[in-house]
C-alpha cells in the first residue's frame, strides 16, 4: 500500500510568510530582487521566522500581518548570508539548482546579498524596537565571525569537538537565537521567558545543524539538495567525521586523518571517508548529540504552557531521514 504522507500541520503559517516574502521582494522590482527571489524559490523550510512567530504566540500574541512581516528580517538575513556562502564555498547547486552567482554572475550575487543584509535592516527599523534591532545587529556580527572561523578550520582534521560547536553556534543558532530575543522583545517578556525561549532556539539551532551535517553522508541526494559529500570536498570537518577520528585507531584513523587533510579530494577519495566515517560509527553518534540538543531545547520550553506548536516544529524539523 502506497504511504500516507501526513500534512504539515504549520503549512497555513509558512504559507503567509512565503507570500509575505515574496511581496517584499516583488516590490524592489530590480536585478536585486530578482535574485533574491531566485535564491528563496530554491525552497526551504523557513525555520527562522517560524521560530519568531511561535514564540511571540507562546507568549500569548495574536499573530497580525505585521508580526508576518517582522518574521521575515530573519529570512532575509538568512538568505543573504546563503547567497555570500555559496560564492565563497565556490557552490555549484543548491537544493538542486544552479547558485545565483553562475547564474546572474559573482559581482551582482554579491551586491544581491548586500542588498537583503540592508533589507532585513530596514525591516527591523520598521519595528521600532531597539532591543530587536539589537539581536538583530548582534546575530550579524557572529555570522560574519562564523563564516570567518569555518572557513579558517577547512581541512583541519583535529578540529575539536568544542570548536566545532562554537562554529555551528556562531553560523547557524545565531539567527536562531536572534529570532527568539526579537519575539521576546517586541512582547516585553520577562528575562526569565526570555533566557528559556533562547535555550530553546540555541539548542534546537545546535540539533538542527548537526542533523544537516550527518545528512553529507548518508542522505539521498535528491532530497539533500547538494551533492553528497559536499562539506566533505569543501574541506569541512564536521561532528560525524570528529566522532569517528575519535573512535577510530591504527591505521583506519591514519587514513582518515591523510584523506581529510587533502585539498584536492577525488571522488575515490570521498568514498573512502565516507566509509572511515561509518565505520567509526560517526553519523550514528553525531545523531545521538543532536537528540541530546534537542532534548534541551525541548527542557526549556516546559516551564512555557503556550508553547505547544514551538515543540511541534522542533521535533518535526529534526525528524528527517538520512
Amino acid at each position: 500500500m502506497p504511504v500516507t504522507a501526513f500534512p504539515d500541520p504549520l503549512e497555513p503559517l509558512r504559507e503567509r510568510v512565503r507570500l509575505s516574502f515574496n511581496r517584499m521582494l516583488e516590490e524592489s522590482s530590480d536585478l536585486l530582487g530578482e535574485i533574491g527571489l531566485y535564491g528563496f524559490h530554491a525552497g526551504g523550510k523557513l525555520l527562522r521566522p517560524l521560530v519568531f512567530l511561535l514564540d511571540l504566540e507562546c507568549l500569548g500574541r495574536p499573530l497580525g500581518d505585521q508580526d508576518i512581516r517582522n518574521s521575515l528580517v530573519f529570512e532575509t538575513v538568512h538568505l543573504a548570508s546563503l547567497l555570500h556562502d555559496d560564492i565563497v564555498d565556490l557552490s555549484s547547486t543548491r537544493r538542486g539548482r544552479r547558485t545565483a552567482h553562475l547564474v546572474y554572475g559573482v559581482p551582482e550575487t554579491v551586491l544581491a546579498g548586500d542588498f537583503l543584509a540592508a533589507a532585513a535592516g530596514r525591516l527591523a527599523v520598521d519595528t521600532g524596537s531597539l532591543g530587536f534591532i539589537s539581536r538583530l545587529q548582534e546575530s550579524l556580527t557572529a555570522l560574519a565571525r562564523g563564516a570567518l572561523s569555518e572557513l579558517q578550520a577547512r581541512f583541519k582534521t583535529d578540529l575539536t569537538e568544542e570548536e566545532y560547536l562554537k562554529i555551528i553556534r556562531a553560523k547557524t543558532a545565531v539567527l536562531f537565537t536572534a529570532a527568539a530575543g526579537g519575539a521576546a522583545a517586541l512582547a516585553e517578556a520577562s528575562a526569565e521567558t526570555e533566557a528559556l525561549l533562547v535555550s530553546h532556539a540555541l539548542n534546537f539551532g545546535l540539533s538542527f545543524q548537526i542533523v544537516d551535517d550527518v545528512l553529507d553522508y548518508r542522505a539521498d541526494p535528491g532530497k539533500l539538495g547538494k551533492p553528497l559529500h559536499q562539506d566533505l570536498k569543501e574541506g569541512r570537518i564536521t561532528l560525524p567525521f570528529i566522532l569517528a577520528r575519535d573512535f577510530l585507531d591504527g591505521p583506519p584513523l591514519a587514513r582518515l586523518l591523510e584523506l581529510g587533510a587533502k585539498t584536492d579530494k577525488s571522488q575515490e577519495d570521498l568514498v573512502e571517508i565516507n566509509d572511515l566515517v561509518l565505520l567509526g560509527r560517526g553519523p550514528e553518534r553525531a545523531r545521538e548529540r543532536a537528540g541530546e540538543y534537542l532534548a534541551r531545547a525541548l527542557k526549556a520550553l516546559e516551564p512555557l504552557p503556550g508553547s505547544v506548536r514551538l515543540r511541534e516544529l522542533s521535533i518535526l524539523s529534526l525528524d528527517r531521514s538520512s
